[in-house]
Formats: C-alpha cells, structure tokens, sequence
C-alpha cells in the first residue's frame, strides 16, 4: 500500500544529513523539490515503504533506484521527466511491474511508477479503446 504524504514539509527532517551509497550525487533538496510536484506517492530510501515500492516481482533483480516516485497523472510523469534533465539523473518507468529482465527499477535512477495511471476507455461506436500506461492485462480483457 502507498504512503501519501499528507505534510510533505516535515518529510524533510526524514532524509539523512550524509546521502547513501545510492544518492550521493543527487541533491536532497532536489529530492524535496520533485516529491512536492508529484501528486502520488513518493518514496526515498529512508522510507520505511521504500523496499516494498522499489520492489520487483522477481527476488533476483532487488536494486536500489535514488527513489521511486507513483504517479498518478501525466503531469506527475512530465515533472519527473523535467526533473530528471535538470539533474541528470537516469529515470526507468515501471507499468505493470513485472519486466522479466528487472530494467523496470535499476541503482541509482528514479524510477517513475505508472501503475496509478490505469483508465480504459472503450468507445463502441468508434470501435477504439484508450489505454493507460500501468493497465494490466487481465484488466484490459475484460473492459466493456
């Protein structure tokens, strides 16, 4: 289950004065800065539900991005890309979760979680269905 934050200021004092192994070159207050522009939840490494967001469904591929950040709209998503090229920090996006080869969470990038970005729409007069990055399979079969 996702934290939300609901005082994101006082989430500050949470991260440690000396920076991990994972996110020495990425400014704190850079962190601070992209948690306050995404809407959902935001996770660093001094989380306690970081593991359980950085965590891949296969045990062989665990990495520690710099923090994983769940989206819940395409502004959310436009906010990590801008942030990633300002900082220079790699991004990988995860959508369903389960990359067979583990390049959907890697060290020392953000990882952008789509899953909260899951409409399907079916329109049956123009016969076309919208489908959002993090719908599952088992969704999408059975969208009326």
């Amino acid at each position: 289950m996702a934290h939300w934050f609901s005082n994101r200021t006082s989430h500050a004092a949470a991260i440690p004065a000396t920076p991990g192994p994972n996110v020495s070159k990425v400014d704190h207050k850079a962190l601070l800065r992209l948690m306050e522009a995404v809407s959902g939840a935001f996770y660093l490494p001094c989380d306690a539900g970081y593991a359980t967001a950085a965590q891949q469904q296969d045990p062989l591929f665990q990495r520690r991005p710099v923090a994983v950040a769940m989206c819940r709209t395409v502004e959310d998503v436009q906010a990590c890309i801008r942030w990633c090229n300002l900082y220079g920090v790699s991004a990988t996006f995860r959508s369903g979760g389960h990359s067979t080869a583990g390049f959907s969470v890697l060290d020392d990038r953000l990882t952008v979680d789509l899953s909260g970005l899951n409409a399907i729409h079916v329109d049956s007069t123009a016969r076309t269905v919208e489908v959002g990055p993090g719908v599952k399979e088992k969704f999408l079969l059975h969208a009326d």
